[in-house]
């Protein structure tokens, strides 16, 4: 998605809040304290904020309403602030209903790219095809067996079922965000530079995903490109970029 909106000069983003419902699965609560502070430093500067994917945890949390409403302090506050969501992996019952992009929780939706002013900003998990495989069976557990089972056998059945996902989309949903199919930094460089590459009005690009911070400024055929990985808000993790749109 190339945007010809006019926004704010400097860009800060954020990326992999993996917002929960407060349990044991949720790895960004107790950072709140934290991450109103970089709001409150966005609002006194008058950042631009970008969240990079990833703001929910919808594969450990699939209860998506008592996410919003043990955050919703959090959220408001990304919406007065006019914050733009761009969809990750984890964000996929949302990504369901808004493939085409709109508006959730008053943030404008972008299901997959957003380019400003040559710099190209993403999830990344597209450079990851492991990710890619475990999203379309998470969706194909939830939508194509559980929701049939509930519809034309039992609720009890439907239960079962859903408890048995449960455990294994958890299961999974740990091994990943503990690194997973673990690719290196390189891997993510390559295949990030090699995709801004095949845009040619690109210079920069900006992903998260990977949650572990990276920059590196390389030689793509004829022009440099510059690339950062802005890590998360993870396990105690407080990551986040603070980028010039006007600086070539």
């Amino acid at each position: 998605m190339s945007n010809d909106k006019i926004y704010k000069q400097k860009i800060l983003a954020v990326s992999d809040l993996h917002l929960c419902d407060g349990g044991p699965e949720d790895k960004f609560c107790g950072n709140e304290k934290n991450f109103e502070k970089v709001l409150n430093l966005a609002e006194k500067n008058n950042y631009q904020i970008v969240v990079l994917g990833d703001l929910f945890e919808l594969w450990q949390c699939n209860d998506l309403e008592k996410i919003i409403r043990f955050y919703s302090g959090l959220l408001k506050r990304l919406s007065e602030l006019n914050a733009i969501f761009i969809l990750g992996n984890h964000d996929a019952l949302i990504a369901q209903k808004l493939s085409s992009g709109g508006t959730f929780l008053n943030m404008e939706v972008v299901p997959e790219k957003l380019i400003i002013n040559k710099t190209l900003f993403m999830h990344g998990h597209r450079f990851d095809w492991t990710v890619s495989l475990f999203n379309r069976l998470v969706f194909f557990a939830r939508i194509q067996i559980e929701t049939p089972i509930e519809k034309y056998f039992s609720k009890s059945a439907a239960k079962l079922v859903k408890k048995f996902n449960d455990f294994w989309i958890k299961k999974m949903s740990k091994f990943y965000q503990e690194g997973g199919f673990s690719k290196t930094k390189e891997h993510y460089r390559k295949k990030a530079i090699k995709y801004a590459e095949s845009l040619p009005e690109i210079n920069r690009i900006v992903i998260g995903h990977r949650h572990k911070p990276d920059h590196v400024l390389m030689r793509a055929g004829n022009r440099k490109i510059e690339y950062y990985n802005i890590g998360s808000w993870v396990n105690n993790r407080q990551d986040y970029l603070i980028l010039d749109i006007n600086t070539p």
